[in-house]
């Protein structure tokens, strides 16, 4: 990667783009063949052209009112941009499932297939794409006289503007143009016509216009979420202006494809002839988004200060309120934080009830010792009851390691080995033992407790071992199986409570009751609300659909939908067999997990194909259990080696007989 700025821009104003091939359609390789994101010269802005037209007939104040309104929902700024393109919600999802593959160093399914002729059929003019015809006379076309000025706040027609800002004159979205009257100016001074622009390009314009917005708008959001400066609706133009989150572009430098580090004052949109046309649509949606969000505790001098071992990548200094803190620090490829530091800790609230602007645990995961109305419980390592109130208070003597550094520890030269705990005693002994980072194994959790794993059982218990295991001076990850509820917003009240504690990551499943799946949909619809309620958790999102050997062939389709909503890792239990390893690490950006089997891929294995996390899973446990029963059966003089360790199959069955007797 080149990370020289200097060079960078020149690179951006010179370098060429990496040519894809041509392809028939519609699908995922004929949108990348006709956007304009992947070509240069005279094709880039004839394309480009299309695109500034769907912009002109969008209005930042209206998308960012709209925004605001919607800040609660999943996805909430492609739903925005749909409604003011006029097309359906329900292509929400299709749009994250392209967004998952679009550049062209992601592999192609059919379900990204699917996906873009989904969008064709709802984005399409009356004519021919790719010799596919489509029938689209309740679509609005391209040159439609009902944009966004009439849908959302009465908003009037945008003029198109000029490379300088300045608009031009006539509305260059009124159908009937001619090509003299219609002609483009670009922003590297020449121009391009409407007549000019194929109909395929206009549909791929409108398909690539919700798919960037719904990726770079979407890590925007997630940065500034994160960011502590500030009011939030105000960090999206700062952060782009000074941090940017959007890690790198790539180009063609001396024939080679290259990266080029974009995490640069200035460079956040990119700059020369690719520079994104729809950087003032990003923050208008990201701004309203944020709108609603609590303003976060400012840094003051003598907070926390980096933990050892974080590298906080230096920016410009940015005004953060009183303290004047510059900005520091980043998280790997998609997420920032600007403000490292612990802010100091706040003192608790006197009562239980809600606040404004702070999460509450819901009735489910309460104990009814600690129901609204009863003394606020000791913060130190209670039992099921745990702590209520805002997810910035950090009980005193807690662990304090910031998970910025457990996001970091994904992207080291050898993948994360992460040991399971299910005691305090057992994380303590692994942290003493030189381990960064613990987990938690559900089974286990579960088993000590007398109850199966799998059955939203052991939600207390889980609360109470991560109250403990926090105060240890290691990042913990505590497994949450499917969330312990059926409501979104209690799972995420729930992470809500475990981020209180210090907890630094969750792990959760798809799978429901140990015999079924969730829907791809209803699983990236509670990711999402999960990161929309405590942005900074590192969130796991297991598949289980090789562990259950259920619907294996979605697996590349849920681990997209899963990364579009926001999940900062994948898991994929039960998977051994290295092309389908190497198939998982290339279909996401994200780290990709595996579960420890003796008999699959050692570590050296594994991180040659390209996994960036091991975990044991409940191996430890049981295989303490085996060592316990074979030294009693030792001492009782039973001939033979010492036990093998229970299967999970076992133990759990000796629990379910133990819970139906």
């Amino acid at each position: 990667m080149i990370s020289d700025p200097e060079l960078v821009r020149d690179l951006l104003h010179s370098a060429p783009m990496p040519p894809v091939p041509d392809a028939p359609g519609p699908g995922i390789a004929w949108l990348r063949a006709h956007v304009p994101r992947f070509c240069d010269g005279p094709v880039h802005r004839r394309r480009r052209a299309a695109v500034q037209r769907e912009l002109d007939r969008l209005d930042p104040a209206a998308l960012r009112v709209e925004a605001t309104a919607r800040a609660g929902q999943p996805l909430a700024h492609v739903r925005v941009l749909l409604k003011a393109m006029e097309l359906p919600e329900s292509a929400v999802t299709a749009v994250a499932v392209v967004a998952a593959a679009y550049q062209p160093h992601e592999p192609t399914t059919p379900e990204t297939d699917a996906a873009v002729r989904e969008l064709v059929a709802l984005c399409a003019v009356p004519a021919r794409v790719s010799g596919c015809t489509h029938d689209s006379a309740d679509v609005p076309t391209a040159g439609s006289d009902t944009g966004m000025h009439s849908t959302l706040a009465g908003a009037p027609r945008r003029p198109a503007r000029t490379a300088a800002g300045e608009a031009e004159v006539g509305d260059l979205a009124t159908p009937g143009r001619t090509a003299d009257t219609d002609r483009r100016t670009l922003g590297d001074g020449t121009s391009a016509s409407e007549d000019e622009t194929t109909d395929d390009e206009r549909i791929a314009a409108r398909i690539c216009l919700l798919v960037q917005a719904c990726a770079a708008t979407g890590e925007l959001i997630a940065a500034a979420r994160a960011a502590n400066i500030g009011a939030p609706a105000d960090r999206p133009a700062l952060i782009m202006a000074t941090a940017p989150p959007l890690r790198s572009t790539r180009r063609l430098v001396d024939g080679v494809v290259t990266e080029l580090d974009l995490r640069h004052p200035g460079l956040g949109f990119g700059a020369g002839p690719h520079r994104c046309p729809g950087h003032e649509l990003a923050i208008a949606l990201a701004g309203g988004v944020l709108e609603s969000d609590t303003p976060a505790t400012l840094s003051e001098p003598g907070g926390e200060p980096p933990l050892p071992g974080s590298a906080p990548r230096p920016t410009p200094h940015i005004p953060s309120g009183p303290s004047g803190r510059p900005a520091t620090g980043s998280l790997p490829d998609r997420h920032l934080r600007i403000d490292p530091t612990m802010p100091p800790e706040p003192t608790p609230p006197a009562h239980p009830g809600r606040q404004p602007g702070t999460h509450q645990p819901s009735e489910s995961h309460r104990t009814e010792s600690h129901r609204a109305g009863s003394p606020r419980p000791d913060p130190g390592p209670v039992g099921s009851g745990g702590i209520e109130g805002p997810t910035n208070y950090r009980p005193r003597n807690r662990n304090l390691v910031d998970s910025t550094d457990f996001h970091t520890l994904h992207h080291g030269e050898r993948p994360l080995i992460l040991p399971n705990a299910w005691d305090f005693t057992s994380g303590a002994l692994l942290a003493d033992a030189g381990f960064p980072a613990i987990a938690t194994t559900s089974l286990g959790v579960a088993a000590a407790a007398g109850l199966p794993d799998g059955k939203a059982a052991s939600a207390d218990e889980t609360f109470a071992l991560a109250a403990r295991l926090t105060r240890l001076p290691v990042a913990v990850s505590v497994d949450i199986e499917a969330g312990f509820a059926d409501d979104p917003t209690d799972v995420a009240d729930y992470v809500a409570r475990l981020a209180d504690l210090g907890v630094a990551g969750i792990n959760i499943e798809d799978g429901r009751d140990n015999t079924a799946l969730a829907t791809p949909e209803t699983q990236a619809d509670l990711i999402n609300i999960i990161k929309a309620h405590v942005p900074h958790v590192f969130v796991n999102a297991r598949v289980d659909t090789h562990w259950f050997g259920i619907d294996e062939d979605s697996t590349v389709h849920r681990a997209r939908l899963y990364a579009a909503a926001g999940a900062d890792g994948l898991f994929v239990p039960g998977v051994t067999d290295p092309v389908t390893l190497r198939t998982l690490v290339a279909a996401t950006p994200l780290p990709l997990n595996t579960l420890y089997t003796p008999s699959g891929p050692d570590t050296d294995a594994l991180a040659a194909l390209g996994v960036r996390r091991i975990s044991t899973g409940s191996a430890l446990y049981r295989a303490a259990l085996g060592a316990a029963v074979g030294l009693a059966r030792t001492l009782r003089g039973d001939p033979g080696e010492l036990s093998a360790p229970p299967d999970y199959r076992r133990i759990q069955a000796l629990l379910a007989a133990a819970n139906t007797a």
